[in-house]
């Protein structure tokens, strides 16, 4: 089906490793590093699924680690401001979309 190699494999887990790497020490940047190393081997269609499920577990087990330091009551209004500002902000560019299809 696909046309991996054994060096493209050791390629994805050394991509993997590094991207985690570097996400461990800045907090970001997951899918930088992993599309910069997976692009040369994988197509966007299939590194694009990647990156976002690695970067959800990479950025989960970090969230989870520190799971005590979380205090909900400076979250709540982040999850309020989202739950509003996401849908509002993907209407207006929808609409501005059917406005303006250039």
């Amino acid at each position: 089906m696909y046309d991996l190699h054994a060096l493209d494999l050791f390629l994805f887990a050394a991509g993997t490793f590094a991207a985690a790497f570097i996400t461990g020490l800045a907090g970001f940047a997951f899918a930088v590093v992993a599309a910069a190393v997976w692009l040369h081997f994988l197509t966007p269609g299939q590194a694009a699924p990647l990156i976002v499920a690695f970067g959800l577990i990479v950025q989960g087990a970090s969230v989870w680690k520190l799971r005590a330091a979380i205090k909900l009551n400076r979250i709540v209004p982040l999850v309020i401001g989202s739950a509003i500002g996401v849908p509002l902000g993907a209407a207006l560019l929808y609409k501005r979309r059917r406005e303006n299809p250039s």
